[in-house]
């Protein structure tokens, strides 16, 4: 494994930790020691700043900016699926394609563990993460089939959200990797005309859809695998 690839798994665990609730934060020092880790040496240099957003945050502070950008259904939520950003909806082709990759591989998503499905976008970082470490043709394969189709709208959309501090500053960082990632595999950022996930969801991320605060904040799912 080359120091090249070991860096490559750090930034995807980065990029998981924020989209899995932490209950009592257990996980989060962790994460702002692996940020600051990254932050000696970014991609861009224009990162800096996003980094230094990251680590202003303590977890209440960054608790209540994920439940706003992803699990407040008070809003159109940032969606979290792979095969939502494909298709407009949930356990859709991604997560097939991710099984069949796994099934490649002596890794099995542990259900008891992580609730999320396969397309769970944490759970395909978490995944990747994994891959670099230990089987790179399943991880060029992971990227080539999932990843670098929603990385686009997905950034796009975390820039977006009227509530996005912390995520706007982790989705430039995020952009950044995503640009490395396709020149170090010579694979280019897709191309398409119309925007499944926006087209589902009728509205941009930040707009509200419901007259109430409801939280899903305390859903079990979103469990650290």
């Amino acid at each position: 494994m080359s120091d090249l690839d070991v860096g490559r798994s750090y930034y995807y665990e980065f990029l998981a930790y924020p989209l899995f609730f932490d209950e009592n934060g257990s996980g989060f020092k962790s994460f702002l020691e692996q940020v600051d880790y990254l932050a000696k040496s970014p991609i861009d240099e224009s990162n800096i700043s996003d980094f230094e957003t990251i680590l202003g945050f303590n977890f209440d502070k960054f608790k209540n900016e994920q439940n706003l950008v992803f699990f407040d259904l008070s809003y159109v939520n940032v969606p979290l699926s792979a095969s939502f950003y494909d298709e407009g909806r949930d356990d859709g082709n991604k997560r097939l394609k991710v099984m069949e990759i796994l099934k490649s591989s002596n890794f099995r998503r542990n259900s008891q563990k992580c609730k999320a499905s396969e397309d769970y976008i944490g759970f395909v970082f978490r995944l990747m993460a994994t891959f670099l470490k230990n089987d790179l043709k399943l991880s060029r394969e992971l990227f080539e089939k999932i990843i670098n189709d929603f990385s686009d709208e997905f950034t796009k959309m975390l820039s977006e959200h009227k509530a996005a501090n912390f995520f706007k500053a982790y989705a430039n960082i995020y952009r950044n990797f995503i640009a490395l990632e396709r020149s170090i595999l010579g694979i280019k950022a897709p191309i398409f005309e119309k925007s499944m996930a926006e087209i589902s969801m009728s509205k941009k991320p930040y707009q509200t859809k419901m007259p109430t605060q409801k939280s899903k904040i305390n859903w079990d799912e979103f469990t650290t695998i």
